[in-house]
């Protein structure tokens, strides 16, 4: 009854003049096509895609963090082809596209400088062997490459004749050269699709080949909600329907929807505009300020596999490994209270507000306009703080008060100092450890501090016009003020992010530590770090992780969170900017959510009022029901 009520109340609103934009990927034709023609439609193009060989075993590419990866393609098309766009969903790739009619048959490998554990994907897109002749010299220069992974759409007569067909290690062979097919080729060789049957062979020597190869499926399949045992019906109306009303209410000029389940991305969808003077729509590429997300994306991770190591115990002081909290009132703080925020500490301390004097000016020797030696910690666009005034920061937070009552509240504090504790623990600055550990491995490169360092601003949603403090429009600089003064690195805040990338680094913890093949964090870690630690003391949290209210399955749309529907397993976090995202052991769910709803100011809080992020949360489980009401006699192994 209560979820009749909610969807009823949902689609109510009108969704004609929406602007979503859908991720490139496969979908449901419309919303009358039924099950059993949906999954058909499916499954015959996932085999539409073969295996011919793969003798050393590169299928699925696992590594990832040192391996260098570059396409090839050889295409009637100028642009980059959806087999390149799919290759980009899981790592960075390097693409190069060389058309048949142009000049590029002189095509010079210098771009190709490849090591020998390195990766080169060519793939041939409905040329003929005539017009492929004509790129002999290139392929003669690309035979010197040991890992060559070959990729031919269309047509395979006498192309077997060609050495490059003989030199690959491996070769995938669709005889159409549709964007489905392409997309399904690209998942298979990163593990999204397995391909174990149904591969045609050439000889008795490729066959003996064939039969001994592994294809696992070890990272996302990007699919429709079928698939996932999710009615694309309701799960499509209802987001829409939410998404526009935050629209509709100004709750943020856009934002961008990720969905997995059973490890199959099954709905991405992007709303509205970057800014209301809806100049540029929100593309699934786009780069979010993650805000509070970043505690369990930055610091958490690396804790965590300290934890396995060895380096941290949870029952610890944490003055143990911050020892300038050794003479203080906080000296005895045990690191599990800390993380499950119940050590008494203070909530927040407005850094900001110590730099400006009664008249709100900037007090003498802190800031400069000007980088230099001294003032090297850019805050904002031409806006340097002094290198020192970080000391001032850990002093303060040394120096702050206790909270008088040893329950659950709030706090940051210690996120600020983690970052510089994880650099003591691994001897490796912060991101550097992160990226090398997780981000990179994961295929995440967009996981990064100060994205205006490292992409153009048209790919970032900018935050807030920040009137009080920095005086700027925030774009690619961290919206919270205290990482700000941290130089945009910290722990509390400071990562922004894709959707896609953020959520393979979220669907490892929903694998409790384990995502493409590799291992990053113990699943005992992982099962400790996701379960309520003080639940007789009315605290919800995990260590780190958010859980859900108390009794949240008895409680209604507007007072519960997250969702009511979301198992007691479930975990995550919310970010102030208008993030979010949650993770289901129990149904293998992931959700995130993306907004910029502090632009242009903080003082919009039509996403809590409207209640949006809970509410498309909910309407996922509820989609989730509709299937099972519908198709209840069907088997969901077969999906």
């Amino acid at each position: 009854m209560k979820n009749a009520i909610i969807l009823s109340l949902i689609l109510f609103y009108s969704i004609l003049n929406s602007t979503a934009q859908t991720i490139d990927s496969i979908e449901v034709k419309s919303n009358t096509e039924n099950i059993d023609s949906i999954i058909n439609r499916i499954q015959k193009i996932n085999s539409s895609v073969n295996i011919i060989k793969d003798t050393k075993r590169l299928i699925p590419i696992k590594e990832l963090g040192n391996t260098k990866i570059i396409s090839l393609s050889i295409d009637t098309l100028t642009t980059i082809s959806s087999f390149q766009k799919t290759l980009n969903k899981y790592s960075r790739i390097s693409c190069i596209t060389i058309n048949t009619d142009s000049i590029s048959v002189n095509y010079e490998t210098g771009d190709l400088q490849l090591k020998n554990n390195d990766i080169l994907i060519l793939s041939i897109h409905d040329i003929s062997f005539e017009n492929l002749q004509q790129f002999s010299n290139l392929f003669s220069k690309l035979e010197v490459y040991p890992n060559i992974i070959l990729s031919i759409f269309g047509s395979l007569e006498k192309l077997e004749s060609l050495p490059i067909f003989k030199c690959a290690s491996t070769i995938l062979f669709s005889n159409t050269n549709t964007e489905d097919t392409q997309k399904v080729a690209a998942q298979i060789i990163f593990g999204g699709i397995n391909c174990s049957e149904g591969r045609p062979t050439t000889d008795k020597e490729s066959k003996n080949e064939t039969d001994n190869t592994s294809n696992e499926t070890i990272r996302f399949q990007y699919t429709v909600p079928e698939m996932a045992g999710i009615d694309s019906k309701t799960l499509n109306e209802t987001i829409d329907s939410v998404a526009q009303l935050g629209l509709d209410n100004n709750a943020f000029p856009g934002c961008q929807i990720l969905i997995a389940k059973d490890r199959k991305v099954i709905y991405h969808k992007c709303f509205g505009f970057h800014t209301y003077a809806k100049l540029q729509p929100v593309l699934s590429d786009d780069i979010y300020d993650l805000a509070s997300v970043t505690k369990i994306t930055g610091p958490l991770p690396a804790l965590m596999r300290f934890v396995d190591e060895g380096k941290i115990d949870l029952d610890e002081k944490l003055s143990v490994y911050w020892k300038d909290f050794e003479r203080s009132n906080k000296a005895g703080l045990l690191f599990r209270d800390v993380l499950a925020h119940q050590a008494q500490l203070t909530p927040w301390i407005p850094f900001w507000s110590s730099t400006v004097d009664e008249q709100k000016n900037f007090k003498k020797h802190i800031f400069s306009y000007t980088k230099t030696k001294k003032y090297s910690v850019e805050v904002a666009p031409k806006m340097y703080l002094n290198k020192n005034y970080r000391k001032k920061i850990y002093k303060s937070i040394k120096k702050s008060d206790l909270l008088d009552k040893k329950e659950y509240r709030y706090s940051g504090l210690a996120y600020f100092i983690f970052p510089e504790m994880i650099k003591n623990i691994s001897d490796k600055e912060y991101p550097n450890y992160l990226k090398q550990e997780f981000y990179k491995p994961l295929g995440a490169y967009t996981i990064d501090f100060n994205a205006h360092n490292n992409y153009p601003a048209s790919r970032i949603i900018p935050t807030e016009n920040d009137d009080y403090f920095r005086n700027t429009l925030l774009h690619g600089y961290v919206d919270d003020e205290g990482c700000a003064m941290m130089g945009g690195i910290s722990g509390n805040a400071g990562l922004f992010a894709t959707a896609n990338d953020l959520a393979k680094l979220m669907q490892m913890y929903l694998q409790m530590g384990e995502y493409g093949g590799k291992r990053y964090i113990s699943e005992e870690t992982m099962k400790e770090f996701t379960k309520i630690q003080f639940p007789d003391n009315n605290n919800r949290r995990g260590l780190g992780f958010d859980k859900p209210i108390l009794g949240n399955d008895t409680l209604s749309i507007e007072k519960c969170y997250p969702a009511y529907s979301a198992s007691t397993e479930s975990f995550g976090h919310s970010g102030f900017t208008g993030t979010f995202t949650w993770m289901d052991p129990k149904n293998n769910l992931l959700y995130i959510f993306l907004s910029n709803r502090v632009h242009p100011t903080r003082a919009s809080r039509q996403i809590y009022e409207k209640n949006i992020r809970i509410s498309i949360h909910q309407g996922i489980y509820d989609a989730i029901q509709v299937f099972n009401e519908k198709y209840k006699q069907k088997p969901l192994s077969k999906l």
